[in-house]
């Protein structure tokens, strides 16, 4: 396979976890740079932010590294972006876990689950509406690998938006969606074999 051009960003601080999507990365030959700081953000085409854990603990990770408001600056500037599990969370207005405010790109809101329950395992994708990072990837194998407790909430603002919908415990959430060069999943690609595989390379490719 031949090394690709571009050069892709993936955000490496504390609170995220990022040695899945390396792993990912390096299966696929494509070069990518750890971003630890604002100027990392100068020198790459494409950003993928993961996330595992605390809303609260990553914004304030953010603002202490420096990278928030530089975060906020890389996405609007409508460079290819795609947030996965708490990556897409924090792209939202707000956050119920710790209370907090995310980087507003998307006017959206994160909610916990009725009873603390937390959706873990493979579930479906529904509503797919021509969604472009499930392209090539067959009807039977649009099942992937969930883990959270929180959920972004669907409104208005999401007519904006190409969406995929998914359901847990009669709840349905957003489990992806895209506007202009903006992705969030919150599933984990990473963790979700071959059709996980395909969808990173699509968000790649494009």
């Amino acid at each position: 396979m031949v090394q690709r051009k571009q050069l892709i960003g993936v955000l490496d601080t504390s609170y995220v976890n990022s040695t899945s999507i390396f792993n990912t990365l390096d299966f696929l030959e494509y070069k990518y740079l750890r971003i630890k700081s604002y100027k990392d953000l100068t020198k790459i085409n494409k950003l993928i932010i993961p996330g595992i854990g605390n809303f609260r603990k990553i914004i304030d990770n953010l603002i202490k590294e420096d990278l928030f408001r530089s975060l906020q600056e890389f996405i609007l500037q409508k460079n290819f972006t795609l947030g996965i599990c708490l990556g897409m969370q924090i792209l939202c207005q707000h956050s119920e876990e710790g209370n907090c405010e995310g980087l507003n790109i998307i006017k959206a809101k994160v909610k916990e689950f009725e009873l603390n329950k937390t959706h873990i395992g493979w579930n479906k994708l529904t509503d797919l509406n021509n969604f472009p990072l499930l392209k090539n990837i067959d009807v039977d194998e649009k099942f992937f690998y969930f883990v959270h407790r929180f959920y972004v909430e669907k409104n208005q603002t999401f007519s904006e938006c190409q969406l995929c919908i998914s359901d847990f415990n009669s709840n349905e959430f957003i489990s992806c969606f895209q506007r202009e060069n903006d992705f969030g999943v919150q599933f984990h690609p990473e963790k979700s074999q071959r059709q996980g595989i395909k969808l990173i390379k699509n968000f790649l490719d494009l």
